[in-house]
């Protein structure tokens, strides 16, 4: 049965470490710094193993290769899917303004906030084909939401030749899904987000 094209569960989980003000807590029994589970320091990536031209710093790269390293007791391999990842595709970081980036979904109170940001009158996606750019948010969502037909290795070639910052023009503020599963790539084309 091939995987579901779908974003690591990384993405979502690393969005507290990544844009939080406060440093990630490391003990000295090598908890992950997103998980409360014992890493295994064996099974971590090297550095060269996360893309080369990753937008990441050395201690956000480091915090990935941990978690990911985490997640592979339950999911043999995820860590070296990583490394075929190119986090924001084909986009570039963004130098100026950003936008807020609300990576939760499911019962997270995204629909109370897009209410509220739009009444104030902030530019708001929240889970949308149809929002600017249509096609875009289309692709996106139809990776999400379905299986590749050429398995996880198509998946990630898909979304390594998305433009990421196409996303963010117009936007005040990104909400829900797909930015929950793929904040790891709107965060490295708008490395300035809250």
């Amino acid at each position: 049965m091939k995987p579901p094209c779908v974003a690591a569960v990384a993405h979502l989980l690393a969005f507290h470490v990544l844009v939080s003000a406060t440093e990630p807590v490391h003990s000295q029994s090598k908890t992950s710094c997103l998980m409360q589970h014992r890493a295994d320091a064996s099974k971590w990536l090297d550095a060269k193993e996360i893309a080369q031209d990753s937008p990441f710093s050395d201690e956000q790269r480091h915090c990935i290769r941990e978690y990911a390293s985490s997640v592979d007791a339950d999911i043999p391999g995820f860590a070296g899917q990583l490394a075929h990842r190119k986090f924001g595709g084909a986009g570039a970081a963004a130098t100026n303004d950003s936008v807020i980036l609300g990576a939760g979904f499911g019962t997270t109170a995204t629909r109370s906030l897009f209410t509220f940001a739009a009444q104030l009158g902030r530019r708001v996606h929240h889970w949308s084909s149809a929002a600017d750019p249509p096609e875009f948010w289309t692709q996106l969502n139809g990776l999400v939401s379905k299986k590749h037909p050429d398995g996880a290795s198509g998946c990630y070639k898909a979304v390594n030749a998305m433009n990421f910052s196409a996303s963010l023009a117009g936007h005040d503020m990104l909400l829900d899904t797909p930015l929950a599963e793929h904040f790891l790539d709107f965060y490295a084309v708008s490395p300035n987000s809250k």
